[in-house]
């Protein structure tokens, strides 16, 4: 029977087919086939501007080399620059057979220098066609790819290679915008911070900030901010022109004429800035497999530096998360019904006003700064999760995590990976105690001066020492 990749199919024919073949694959545990990995930052070029060596952070994505762990799953790893092999080594070594992971892993990088153009890699190997060519002949014919995020430009590879995407269809992404999260909410009947969505001009900004800034400061978001790098707070518009405005911005260069520009060409969402003592910032990490089936995967408390993600600890205060599990259910239900596919994390507020309210904040279709810490736990200890409690587990023991990508070791710069490595000492990760540290960006740390830490361990207050004896030992301090 002639397949839909034998026969130059569209990428939404190659889905289809890909969830006939596999319905229930899971996202981070197939038992076989060839997953090409594709952690392109297919981003807008103002948000790429503001993630130094964002090449670097591809790396994010190497905890996928864990999947190695099952004797009969393949590896491609796609990248802008070649990765380091003493960080390869550094991920087999947490796998019981590390030789013969290696054979079943090919790393493909496009480039041999340092990718400062702010170009993804989608797009650099779209430009390539020999390129093209090799990834569809190494992957052979059970293989995917999984995205960091799904544009046009990564279903455009897909019909090129012929191979499935495990994310949600570009034409979806509009679900994954801060307008199109207050619109899913409503949709789920989840509750959101006051205000409103799918503003295309400054005048229509303005207009729900007069109606919402007499009751305090008011959260500006573009509606493809990314990390929160995308915000602003108006504190104060007293003459009803957001130009004259008293306005702080999260990009350290933004300026309103800037942002302006912005909101008439990405659209933006005006909120009420929530200031409530003991506001929480919880999220979770959810999938959804091929064939539609929903699940919340686990759930996490975000660290925030102002309105920018730095971090997260899991799982989230007991306190909420039962509420906080029974919303997003209700979000990547309706999700799940548009169609969504693949791994994507939702970011909510949780206010006590005597019991726990639970917000919806913003819908992420793509890989996130939670999901390399899941990821991490989930693989390097070879556990499994907990559909009641939305925890790992291994060996009977539930595990907890600290992550961030926001450790500043400018001391590391020019330095091997397995200096760096070394300095963690009884710190890291120990397989048969199923606790400890691993690290990510390691390349970013050898270059730039900034690295990440997943910190594992049996209780949320054994992860949290974990983490903090690891920066001690690697000099690092938040960046």
């Amino acid at each position: 029977m002639t397949t839909p990749r034998a026969r130059g199919a569209s990428a939404e024919e190659i889905r289809l087919e890909f969830a006939r073949r596999h319905p229930r694959l899971p996202m981070f545990t197939p038992t076989g086939g060839t997953v090409v990995v594709l952690p392109s930052l297919t981003l807008s070029p103002g948000e790429l501007a503001h993630i130094e060596g964002y090449a670097r952070y591809e790396e994010r994505l190497l905890f996928l080399l864990l999947m190695l762990r099952e004797p009969a799953v393949s590896v491609i790893f796609l990248s802008s620059v070649p990765v380091d092999a003493e960080v390869v080594d550094y991920y087999l070594s947490f796998l019981p057979d590390p030789a013969g992971a290696r054979a079943r892993l090919r790393m493909m990088p496009v480039g041999l220098a340092e990718n400062t153009e702010l170009c993804p890699l989608t797009h650099r190997i779209l430009a390539d066609p020999a390129m093209c060519h090799e990834i569809a002949r190494a992957a052979g014919t059970d293989a995917w790819l999984f995205p960091f995020v799904v544009t046009e430009h990564e279903e455009r590879l897909s019909e090129i290679t012929g191979l499935p995407l495990y994310g949600a269809p570009a034409r979806l992404a509009v679900l994954g915008t801060k307008s199109g999260s207050r619109a899913i909410a409503e949709g789920a009947c989840v509750a959101t911070v006051p205000g409103a969505g799918g503003l295309a001009s400054v005048g229509e900004v303005e207009a729900v900030v007069a109606r919402l800034v007499a009751d305090g400061p008011v959260m500006l978001k573009l509606d493809d901010g990314y990390g929160g790098l995308g915000n602003a707070i108006v504190e104060a518009m007293p003459n009803g022109r957001l130009a004259q405005a008293r306005i702080r911005f999260t990009a350290p260069d933004e300026t309103w004429t800037s942002f302006a520009a912005k909101i008439s060409a990405r659209g933006a969402t005006a909120e009420r800035y929530l200031t409530t003592p003991g506001l929480r910032s919880p999220s979770t990490f959810a999938s959804i497999t091929p064939d539609g089936t929903p699940e919340v995967i686990v759930t996490q408390d975000q660290v925030l530096d102002g309105m920018v993600y730095v971090g997260c600890r899991s799982p989230a205060d007991s306190r909420y998360r039962p509420a906080l599990r029974a919303a997003a259910q209700r979000v990547v239900d309706a999700l799940s019904a548009r169609g969504v596919i693949g791994v994507f994390s939702l970011d909510f507020l949780a206010v006590e006003r005597g019991g726990w309210e639970i917000l919806l904040c913003e819908t992420n279709l793509r890989v996130g700064g939670t999901t390399h810490p899941f990821g991490t736990t989930l693989l390097v200890t070879g556990g499994c999760v907990d559909g009641a409690t939305g925890q790992v587990v291994d060996g009977g023991r539930a595990k907890a995590y600290v992550g961030t990508d926001h450790l500043w070791v400018p001391h590391f710069r020019g330095c091997r990976p397995a200096d760096i490595i070394d300095r963690l000492g009884a710190n890291a990760f120990d397989p048969r105690r199923g606790t400890g540290a691993v690290l990510h960006l390691l390349g970013a740390a050898c270059v730039y001066g900034k690295l990440g830490i997943t910190a594992i361990g049996d209780t949320p207050g054994e992860a949290e020492q974990v983490y903090q004896d690891s920066r001690r030992a690697l000099g690092a301090a938040d960046s």
